[in-house]
C-alpha cells in the first residue's frame, strides 16, 4: 500500500511539480498558467510528466526506508529518552528523513534535471543518459549535488511523517 499510494501521488502531483521546477529555474514565465500553457503548446502534455519515472521507480524502497526508520527510531527514542508524544513524532520523523536521503537525492536531481529539459531533442536522449550522467555528477561529489544534500537534508528534518 505504501508503494501504490506513494506512486499514486507522484502521478498525481509530478505535473505541478514539473511546473515549479520551471518556474523556479527559467525566468521568462509570467507565472503559473503561463508556464502550463507554453509546456502544453511548446512540448506537449507529456512534458508534464518529465522525469517521473525516477520517483516511480524508487518509491516503494523510499516508503519502506522511511516506515521502518521512522518505527524503530520512535521504539528507541522512547525506550532510550522517554519521549512521548509530538517530540517524539518529531525527532523519529527527523531521523527518519533524514536515513531516506541516500535514495531520494540522487533521485530528487535525477527529476529536476530531466523537468528542466524542455525540447524532446534537449540534452539528454533519454531517461537512461539523465539518470547515467547524474550518476556521475553524484559519485564524483560535484557542489550542486552538495547543496541538493544540504536542502534535502533540511526538508526531510522538517517534513516528518506522524
Amino acid at each position: 500500500s505504501g508503494a501504490g499510494g506513494g506512486a499514486f501521488g507522484i502521478i498525481v502531483g509530478q505535473p505541478l511539480d514539473t511546473i515549479r521546477v520551471r518556474l523556479q529555474t527559467d525566468e521568462t514565465y509570467k507565472g503559473v498558467i503561463d508556464c502550463a500553457k507554453k509546456m502544453f503548446r511548446n512540448e506537449g502534455p507529456l512534458s508534464y510528466y518529465k522525469g517521473m519515472s525516477a520517483p516511480l521507480f524508487a518509491i516503494a524502497a523510499q516508503n519502506a526506508i522511511v516506515f521502518f526508520s521512522y518505527k524503530s527510531s520512535e521504539r528507541w527514542l522512547h525506550a532510550h529518552l522517554d519521549l512521548d508524544g509530538f517530540s517524539l513524532s518529531l525527532a523519529a520523523g527527523a531521523i527518519a528523513g533524514v536515513l531516506t536521503l541516500p535514495t531520494t537525492a540522487p533521485i530528487e536531481l535525477f527529476k529536476i534535471r530531466a523537468q528542466i529539459q524542455k525540447e524532446t531533442g534537449g540534452v539528454y536522449k533519454d531517461s537512461w543518459q539523465c539518470a547515467k550522467e547524474t550518476s556521475a555528477i553524484v559519485c564524483h561529489r560535484r557542489p550542486e549535488c552538495d547543496r541538493l544534500f544540504l536542502l534535502q537534508v533540511i526538508r526531510k528534518m522538517v517534513a516528518c511523517p506522524s
